[in-house]
């Protein structure tokens, strides 16, 4: 049955653009290959993940949250963490994790799709 206005169709029409845009399987943080990658051990980046906790939970204007490092200071491992915390409230709307040489990760050309 349709909705006013014909909702189904359009709907339907909307998921099926969705589904044909291309996308990369490995970017987002619970992709197969990545399920070995790290999270924070436990009280471990507390003040941290609690300001970025804060950040995401809060209602201000700042829509971006920014966090930068040093290779190898454990950015990906933080940001691996807020992912997993807030998918298992379902509250994440879309991950996609960058690699250096890694294929469709390594660049930025199928992000939108990917997370679309």
């Amino acid at each position: 049955m349709l909705g006013p206005g014909g909702q189904n169709g359009q709907n339907a029409n909307l998921n099926d653009v969705l589904n044909s845009l291309p996308t990369v399987a490995d970017a987002p943080f619970n992709a197969h290959q990545r399920q070995h990658d790290p999270a924070c051990l436990p009280d471990t980046r507390v003040d941290l993940l609690q300001e970025i906790n804060n950040w995401a939970d809060g209602q201000d204007e700042l829509s971006i949250y920014r966090l930068s490092g040093l290779a190898g200071m454990g950015k990906s491992t933080i940001a691996r963490t807020v992912a997993i915390r807030y998918f298992d409230r379902n509250r994440l709307g879309a991950s996609f994790f960058f690699s250096r040489g890694g294929g469709d990760v390594g660049h930025a050309g199928k992000f939108v799709t990917s997370v679309a």
